[in-house]
């Protein structure tokens, strides 16, 4: 009864527009996580190898890896990530600002932040057509 109750006071105090939003959400609901223990996992992987062999041979080492993942011996021992367009497009740009060697690293810290919150901001948004 009190459900109803709210779904009346939803539909009555909204507009159409979010009322659509909002139940194009609900699915969204009931799925896992995007992101789980194993991608993060994955990602922490993936991270490691490329630092090291910055480390090891020098930051220009990398230049080929980004410049084309796909190809990237690097990459292609992470599926997960290479499957996820918009984690390898947020890694390889920031990783081609490190090589270019252009920026420091509070400016390349301050550029990933904004990015992120932007990001984050976006998803947070509903959809709406």
């Amino acid at each position: 009864m009190i459900a109803g109750a709210d779904v009346g006071a939803f539909i009555l105090d909204n507009k159409v527009k979010t009322i659509k939003a909002t139940i194009q959400v609900i699915p969204t609901l009931f799925k896992g996580a995007k992101y789980d223990k194993s991608m993060y996992m994955e990602l922490m992987g993936l991270l490691y190898v490329l630092l090291a062999k910055a480390r090891k041979e020098g930051t220009l080492a990398l230049e080929a890896d980004i410049e084309d993942p796909e190809k990237s011996p690097v990459f292609s021992q992470y599926p997960k990530i290479l499957a996820d367009h918009h984690i390898v497009e947020f890694l390889t740009d920031y990783l081609r600002l490190m090589v270019s060697g252009n920026m420091n690293a509070f400016e390349i810290e301050s550029l990933m932040e904004r990015r992120s919150r932007r990001i984050t901001s976006r998803a947070k948004r509903p959809r709406t057509r």
